[in-house]
């Protein structure tokens, strides 16, 4: 039900009052004239009194009625206005931070696995290196993407969680990496130790015996099955950070956004009641 009271400006409301004052005082204003031309104070009969009473009344109600509505409309238009305004501005925020975390799953790096030939765990390598970097570049950028919102608090929780998570997975995704580079070390010792035992050192350049015996100490220390070892930790953290953090951030966004788009509806209504 529309309420008068709730509906209206303070302009509509003056000028009703304004209006019917005006109305009124047309009766009176005749009896005046009667009166100063006539000496008559009573120029209207009971039912013609009556008549423009009913006029009068039914003349004011359909003049609130058509302001109310008008006032109403105009209310519900500058309603639809702000709902689709700020539901297009936070559906933007909520498909960026949809892309930056689909960047970020760390189930990606599930898939690899270190193997005994070069060129694989190179590719490996590669793969490891683009999600790290990946991570870190989507978290700077929405960092400076959201910042510049003054709605910034309604999803700095989010934000910050996304963050440090992206840290975390980045610095688990270089650790990852160093183990692959610690394989390639160990399949270039086995090559360079080959080279130096079967082909003997007077079959070498001093130049070739230098660099084979660096190429050794640089994997002095390191196993494949410790490498192998490291791996499967790494995997197995890798797993526990998608469970326990990844989902998590999948559902404080719902939350968020959630709680966002209510806020909207709500503001959406406050412009109806204003």
């Amino acid at each position: 039900m529309l309420n008068f009271g709730r509906n209206m400006d303070w302009k509509s409301k003056c000028m009703i009052i304004v209006v019917m004052l005006a109305v009124l005082s047309i009766p009176i204003m005749i009896n005046a004239i009667y009166y100063m031309v006539l000496n008559k104070v009573e120029p209207f009969k009971a039912g013609e009194i009556l008549s423009f009473i009913g006029t009068f009344a039914s003349s004011s109600v359909t003049l609130v009625v058509a302001i109310l509505t008008i006032n109403f409309t105009k209310k519900q238009i500058a309603r639809q206005a702000f709902l689709e305004r700020e539901k297009e501005k936070w559906n933007k925020v909520e498909n960026f931070v949809a892309e930056v975390l689909v960047k970020m799953n760390p189930l990606k790096l599930l898939l690899l696995s270190v193997s005994n030939d070069i060129k694989d765990n190179s590719k490996a390598m590669e793969a490891i290196s683009e999600y790290s970097l990946s991570c870190k570049i989507a978290c700077d950028n929405l960092a400076a993407y959201v910042n510049r919102d003054e709605d910034y608090p309604k999803i700095k929780v989010l934000v910050d969680n996304i963050i440090a998570n992206g840290d975390t997975f980045s610095k688990t995704a270089d650790r990852f990496h160093q183990e692959f580079q610690n394989m390639l070390r160990v399949i270039s010792k086995e090559n360079a130790l080959s080279l130096l035992h079967v082909g003997g050192q007077d079959s070498l350049s001093a130049e070739d015996i230098l660099r084979y015996q660096d190429i050794v100490r640089q994997a002095d220390g390191i196993s494949a099955d410790g490498i192998i070892q490291n791996v499967g930790c790494i995997k197995k953290e890798l797993g526990v950070l998608y469970q326990n953090e990844y989902r998590k951030m999948l559902a404080l966004k719902g939350e968020t956004f959630f709680v966002i788009m209510n806020d909207i509806e709500k503001r959406g209504n406050e412009l109806l009641d204003g």
